[in-house]
C-alpha cells in the first residue's frame, strides 16, 4: 500500500452533483487524517493532473463523467506524476474499499485536518502558454469564436487569447 504523505488533490467538473461528490471525497479523506488540497471551482481533468504534479502531491482524485453521457459521473484517480492511475493502483483502492462492511460509517471529518484550497489556475495557464507558439498565431491575426458547451475549461482559452490580444 502506498503511504500518503503530502496529500491528495481533489477536483471536479461541471456535471450535476460533481462538486457535492468531491466534497464527500474530501470528507472521507479528512476523516482518515489525509491532507487534502481542494480545487474549489470546476476545472478540467488535465488541469487536475497538472496540479498533482505541480504541487508534488501523492495522488489526485477528479469527479468527472469525462466523455461519458451527462447523467453519469465517476472518479478518476491520478498518480503523483499526474498520469491516470495504474491498474495496480486502481485494484489496490478497490480492494481497500471492499474491506469496509456495507454499513460502515466513517468518523466525522476532523476540523483540525488540513484542507488547503488549491488555486492552480495561474500556474496551469502559464504552463499552457509555454506550450504555444504565440507569434505564429498573432501573425495570422485570427478571429476566434469559442463555445465551451458548459465545459470545465470555460473561460480558460478566452483568457489566454485575450491576454495575447487575439
Amino acid at each position: 500500500e502506498k503511504k500518503i504523505q503530502k496529500g491528495i488533490l481533489v477536483g471536479f467538473d461541471r456535471r450535476n452533483l460533481s462538486k457535492e461528490a468531491a466534497l464527500t471525497v474530501v470528507d472521507v479523506l479528512t476523516s482518515l487524517h489525509i491532507p487534502v488540497w481542494f480545487v474549489a471551482i470546476p476545472f478540467p481533468t488535465p488541469a487536475i493532473s497538472f496540479g498533482v504534479h505541480h504541487l508534488k502531491l501523492d495522488w489526485g482524485v477528479v469527479i468527472t463523467s469525462s466523455h461519458n453521457p451527462p447523467q453519469w459521473n465517476g472518479i478518476k484517480i491520478k498518480e503523483s506524476t499526474g498520469a491516470p492511475a495504474l491498474p495496480s493502483t486502481t485494484k489496490a483502492v478497490e480492494s481497500w474499499i471492499k474491506k469496509f462492511p456495507e454499513e460502515f460509517q466513517l468518523p466525522r471529518p476532523d476540523p483540525k485536518n488540513r484542507i488547503t484550497v488549491a488555486d492552480i489556475k495561474d500556474p496551469y495557464l502559464q504552463f499552457l502558454e509555454s506550450k504555444v507558439d504565440w507569434k505564429i498565431i498573432q501573425d495570422a491575426s485570427p478571429h476566434v469564436v469559442v463555445d465551451y458547451m458548459h465545459g470545465s475549461a470555460a473561460t480558460l482559452l478566452g483568457e489566454l487569447l485575450r491576454k495575447r490580444g487575439i
